[in-house]
């Protein structure tokens, strides 16, 4: 998130604004969180024996539905089984239970990967 500070202007060190006489300077700061935290992916683009963190669910809200009432609710760890070309579908450990899932419905899952 930018911050913005308002400086006087001295001359010869600072342009003047006709308005105010302050110049306006724009700082970004970085926190470090966005250096150590975990890169943010769709289920589909996992790879076999990964695991991960589920972030949000996108989709119809039937789609939403069903999958929070499987046990997909933000938070919950997630591990990619397999994924199985016939069918296109995913399957998926979460609350040591096994459920398939498809390539289309799991790119609209985000997740946090986990390591180890």
């Amino acid at each position: 998130m930018p911050q913005i500070v308002g400086l006087p202007a001295h001359e010869g060190h600072f342009p003047k604004t006709p308005r105010t006489g302050y110049i306006l300077l724009v700082i970004e700061i970085q926190s470090q969180e966005a250096d150590t935290a975990p890169p943010v992916t769709s289920l589909d683009l996992l790879s076999p024996g990964a695991r991960a963190r589920l972030v949000s669910i996108g989709g119809e809200r039937s789609f939403r539905c069903r999958l929070m009432e499987l046990g997909l609710l933000p938070g919950t760890p997630v591990r990619l089984i397999r994924k199985v070309d016939l069918g296109g579908v995913l399957e998926l450990e979460v609350r040591g239970c096994r459920l398939t899932v498809r390539h289309g419905e799991a790119r609209q899952v985000t997740v946090d990967t986990v390591e180890g």
